[in-house]
């Protein structure tokens, strides 16, 4: 029975199925729910079933959750951030707030030693933030450059 090396990124691909729902996702893979149940199972035989790149990317895209994404690239020693890194606050100074919250929030996660993936939700988190801090900054900076 072949198996799989990286296991936490399938788990993580399998979780994200299945908050969203196999039965509604495996019509939008063109599988039967059984078979992508099969496919999903980090523990079963890989030789047998196999989830496909392209069906990973499009679960993903489905579900919105990027966890087994951002292991992968954790795996081979990058990171994963959202290209769009708009701010969701109007001023920046209440962006950076948002990023020292964060950073407790992530400090916290490894005082109470949390498995990896819910420490590195945070981690992704705090980057994404502080890109938007950027992206706030440069929008005022511009804004004040025009006047």
């Amino acid at each position: 029975m072949k198996q799989i090396r990286n296991t936490a990124v399938m788990e993580a691909m399998s979780e994200a199925v299945r908050k969203y729902g196999i039965k509604k996702i495996a019509p939008e893979l063109d599988k039967e729910p059984s078979s992508l149940y099969g496919e999903l199972n980090p523990y079963g035989d890989q030789s047998k079933a196999k989830l496909s790149l392209d069906d990973a990317i499009e679960a993903m895209r489905l579900t919105k959750n990027y966890a087994a994404l951002e292991l992968i690239a954790a795996e081979l020693g990058m990171r994963v951030c959202p290209v769009d890194s708009m701010p969701d606050k109007e001023d920046v100074r209440d962006e950076m707030l948002d990023d020292t919250n964060m950073l407790s929030d992530f400090h916290e996660s490894i005082r109470r030693e949390e498995h990896p993936n819910v420490v590195r939700k945070f981690w992704t988190a705090i980057h994404n933030d502080i890109d938007q801090s950027m992206t706030a900054y440069e929008m005022k900076h511009a804004q004040q450059a025009r006047q």
